[in-house]
């Protein structure tokens, strides 16, 4: 199975695990997926940058590495996954996404689950381009303030938010990349298990959507 593992600038991963090309790493692929049992990789290298931010917290510096995935496998649903055996088969350029990209990721992800037809309506315009200002992404995380508690409504206001805060961009210089891109992640990491369980998202195709968006 060909999966896709981030790593620092120096081909290391959590745990100073080195990676070498052709070379297998192998662990005992026991307990949850969250611990040093497992070898942690994406489905897609856009998932591997945008839910960075979450998980190793490699950054710009990061390298991508194409990879063969065996032995015991185990997903969080497209969040990530983990593998007992991993080996590196050539590194490739990581993708470069914009603030926006990141952003409309987010979007599309709340999308899928949030049916207000106003927020759907300020989701179109933001998407289009016709309305990023950040008045009406605001408004728009008001709108489904009162269903926070679930996973459209977290994922829709994290949404906005998120828009919001990349229309404030010039005033946050420093760092708004970082802390837009943690937003959109947990836009569409909001209820993992929920929606694993309505089968009515793939973050992969929101993804792809997401960097279709004019940079």
């Amino acid at each position: 199975m060909i999966v896709y593992k981030l790593t620092d600038e120096n081909a290391c991963s959590l745990g100073n695990t080195h990676w070498t090309i052709g070379v297998m790493n192998t662990t005992d692929g026991n307990g949850g997926l969250c611990g040093s049992d497992w070898l942690h990789c994406y489905e897609h290298p856009l998932l591997a940058v945008l839910h960075d931010p979450i998980h190793g917290a490699f950054g710009e510096s990061a390298r991508m590495f194409r990879c063969e995935a065996g032995g015991q496998i185990l997903k969080d649903d497209q969040m990530k996954m983990g593998c007992s055996e991993l080996t590196p088969i050539e590194e490739i350029p990581l993708p470069t996404l914009t603030l926006i990209q990141r952003v409309a990721y987010a979007v599309y992800c709340a999308k899928c689950f949030q049916h207000d037809q106003r927020w759907n309506a300020w989701a179109n315009n933001w998407i289009s381009g016709e309305d990023r200002t950040f008045a009406s992404a605001a408004e728009a995380a008001g709108w489904v303030a009162t269903a926070a508690a679930e996973a459209a409504g977290w994922a829709a206001r994290a949404a906005a938010a998120a828009a919001a805060r990349a229309a404030d961009a010039a005033a946050r210089a420093a760092d708004a990349a970082a802390d837009v891109a943690e937003w959109s992640v947990r836009a569409a990491a909001a209820d993992a298990a929920a929606w694993s369980v309505a089968k009515e998202t793939n973050l992969i195709s929101c993804a792809e959507k997401g960097v279709k968006i004019e940079k």
